[in-house]
């Protein structure tokens, strides 16, 4: 539609975003109830307590294991899913 009707190329791609930011934070959802819910997850990230490589430019800025707090971990996770969810819309409305 964007292309055929050059007048609502602008809507479209609000709607666009919008959809995208939405389809993320189901698909999180769906990944975590196919972990069996949010507890499961954190118990499934603590069993998983060794460290992760990671190559050297990350090393200076991540410098314990991801796994140290499961539950930070997990809640960072979420966090960033919800600000895509947020984010992603308020900058197409912005641009």
């Amino acid at each position: 539609l964007s292309l055929s009707f050059q007048e609502i190329t602008p809507t479209m791609d609000l709607l666009k975003e919008i959809y995208e930011g939405y389809t993320v934070y189901l698909f999180f959802s769906l990944l975590v109830e196919y972990l069996g819910g949010e507890a499961r997850a954190v118990e499934l990230i603590k069993q998983r307590l060794e460290p992760l490589y990671r190559p050297f430019p990350l090393k200076l800025f991540c410098s314990g294991p991801l796994t140290s707090d499961p539950e930070r971990f997990f809640v960072g996770c979420k966090r960033g899913v919800m600000q895509f969810v947020i984010v992603r819309p308020t900058m197409a409305v912005i641009s």
